[in-house]
């Protein structure tokens, strides 16, 4: 009878320990899978946004060196999604429309180069450049990118908003004309001598944005003054 119970006692406490373990084993998977979905969720979210930045900063033809490293640290991210969730089917597909080609903003302002013709496009172009400014800030925090990396890329994005603002005055300037506006188009050549006076463009680039805007202007007032001279002698014509 002693053994017995000291067999049972013994079985019993094998028993416990089985289920300690146990259910240790099922408090360290579920942590595990917690993380792992917490993992998932913030790569998820950050590549998204780094996905529509890089899209927007291409149509933008925005410097090389920049997009490289976004899209690198993109690259990356999609990688560790796959890793931690080899189930997922829609990796390989991100990673091709890295490479796809994207339709790029218009290249009809005066000198080429990637301009918007209205405002609220010049409005969602700024915001885009603004939201690339908080990925490249978000991603050196977290230590993906190097000081120098981030800082190169604050350095283009300020350039990259001016010169897209200077073009697309330029181009509205253009259209304004076209219109027979003579007030919107001269606002649109005040905003653009504005933003040339500032720092940002590389002085060559600046020059000749200064060059294309002296252009634009004659060209603004010899029409006008066509159009003033058209309009004079149909007056006097009529009886």
């Amino acid at each position: 009878m002693f053994w017995f119970n000291f067999l049972l006692v013994g079985l019993l406490l094998c028993l416990m320990w089985a289920g300690l373990l146990l259910a240790r084993w099922a408090t360290v998977r579920q942590r595990e899978q917690y993380w792992k979905l917490g993992q998932l969720s913030v790569l998820d979210s950050r590549s998204q946004r780094m996905a529509d930045v890089a899209r927007a900063l291409r149509r933008m033809d925005a410097d090389q060196q920049m997009l490289d490293s976004l899209q690198q640290v993109l690259r990356d991210d999609l990688n560790r999604i796959r890793a931690l969730d080899p189930s997922r089917t829609d990796i390989d597909q991100q990673l091709q429309a890295l490479e796809s080609p994207v339709a790029p903003l218009s290249r009809e302002a005066q000198g080429g180069g990637a301009a918007v013709a209205t405002e609220p496009e010049l409005t969602a172009v700024q915001r885009q450049i603004q939201q690339a400014l908080g990925v490249f800030t978000e991603l050196y925090r977290a230590g993906r990118i190097s000081a120098s990396q981030w800082q190169t890329a604050r350095d283009r994005l300020q350039e990259l908003g001016i010169r897209v603002t200077v073009n697309s005055c330029l181009l509205m300037a253009q259209r304004a004309i076209e219109q027979e506006d003579g007030v919107r188009a001269v606002s649109y050549f005040s905003r653009a001598e504005r933003l040339l006076n500032m720092t940002g463009l590389p002085a060559q680039e600046k020059e000749q944005k200064k060059r294309e805007l002296k252009q634009e202007r004659e060209r603004a007032l010899s029409q006008r003054s066509l159009l003033m001279s058209a309009a004079s002698q149909m007056a006097q014509r009529v009886p």
